[in-house]
């Protein structure tokens, strides 16, 4: 199975299998068949039980090898800014935005410190955002309002 599709079969089922609300905030683990973690998926909290607030917006960072990757608004209308320190001109990377369903529906490639995702014309929902740098990954939740 391609390793693509692998990524987000594991992290649909960390998402959906969670026993809180899937607005909540956590950070969850993929492993593969032996039992080792491979990868570390950072969830981000959006739910209010108060209908009156709005949702937070805010940020996550992760570190990926020595780069910290940065990504807000999330949840978003539809334009994603992604930031990466420590980023230099050897690097390279792709984006990759997939709906739950597996279906790839924006790629970008990684090439500055700065890039921007437009996912305006997707609708509101859960998405899966795939990050690439050099020979690492990581895999973020994206809300779209």
């Amino acid at each position: 199975m391609n390793h693509i599709y692998k990524t987000i079969i594991l992290c649909a089922i960390i998402l959906f299998s969670c026993s809180e609300p899937i607005f909540s905030q956590y950070i969850g683990y993929g492993y593969d068949a032996a039992g080792n973690r491979i990868k570390r998926v950072v969830v981000m909290s959006t739910y209010s039980n108060d209908s009156r607030k709005a949702p937070k917006k805010s940020f996550v960072s992760e570190m990926l090898s020595d780069k910290t990757i940065r990504i807000y608004p999330n949840p978003t209308k539809g334009m994603l800014k992604i930031e990466v320190s420590g980023w230099s001109e050897l690097d390279a990377g792709s984006i990759t935005v997939f709906n739950t369903n597996g279906a790839r529906l924006v790629s970008t490639p990684l090439s500055d410190p700065a890039t921007t995702v437009d996912i305006t014309g997707c609708a509101p929902g859960i998405y899966l955002m795939l990050v690439r740098i050099n020979d690492k990954e990581s895999t973020w939740k994206i809300i779209k309002e």
